[in-house]
C-alpha cells in the first residue's frame, strides 16, 4: 500500500545544539515527514526563524541577530541542508542568501553566504553586521557582493571570503 505521510505548521519553534555555532529561535513553517529508505526524511518549507551567533560565555558575537525567512529545509540521515534568504533582525534590511548544511551527529558543517548588492550608507553600516567592524570601518558607502564560506565543528568556525567587489568592480 502507499506510505505513511505526516504534516503540520511549526509556530515558535528552538532549535538547540550546544556544538552548533549559532542558536535558532521563533522558527515557524510547513513541515512534512515521510519514509525514505530505512529513514525519515522532514521537510521545512516557507519557513522563517531568528538566528543569533552562539560564541562562548563572555565572547563577542560574530554577527548580531539575523532574521531568515523563505526557508527550505531537509532533515535526512542525521543531516540538515538548507536555504534561504537573511536579513538584520534589529531593521529588517535584506542582506543575501545563504545554503548551509549540518551534519548532527559529527556536529560539523557548512555553508555559503552570498551578497548580491548591498548597499551601504546612511541606513547600513558594517558595525550594525558585526562589532568587530568597530574601529576597523569607520563608514562604508556603495554596494558590495561577494560571497562567504564558512566551516564548521563543535569547537571552530573558520570562514573565507573572497575580496568583496564593490559597485566599480574593484576590489
Amino acid at each position: 500500500g502507499p506510505a505513511w505521510r505526516a504534516e503540520g505548521t511549526l509556530v515558535g519553534a528552538r532549535v538547540e545544539d550546544p556544538a552548533g555555532p549559532v542558536a535558532i529561535t521563533g522558527g515557524a513553517g510547513v513541515w512534512t515527514a515521510a519514509p525514505v529508505g530505512d529513514g525519515v526524511q522532514l521537510d521545512l518549507a516557507d519557513a522563517s526563524a531568528r538566528v543569533a551567533d552562539q560564541s562562548p560565555a563572555g565572547a563577542t558575537p560574530r554577527f548580531n541577530p539575523l532574521s531568515l525567512t523563505g526557508v527550505s529545509a531537509t532533515l535526512l540521515d542525521g543531516a540538515v541542508q538548507a536555504t534561504g534568504e537573511a536579513s538584520l533582525a534589529a531593521t529588517g534590511q535584506t542582506l543575501g542568501a545563504f545554503e548551509a548544511r549540518h551534519d548532527l551527529g559529527a556536529a560539523a558543517g557548512s555553508g555559503r553566504f552570498t551578497v548580491n548588492d548591498l548597499r551601504f550608507g546612511d541606513g547600513l553600516q558594517p558595525l550594525q553586521l558585526t562589532e568587530f567592524a568597530r574601529g576597523a570601518i569607520i563608514r562604508m558607502d556603495g554596494a558590495v557582493s561577494g560571497t562567504v564560506d564558512a566551516a564548521w565543528t563543535s569547537d571552530c568556525l573558520l570562514y573565507t571570503s573572497p575580496s568583496p567587489r564593490d559597485e566599480n568592480g574593484y576590489r
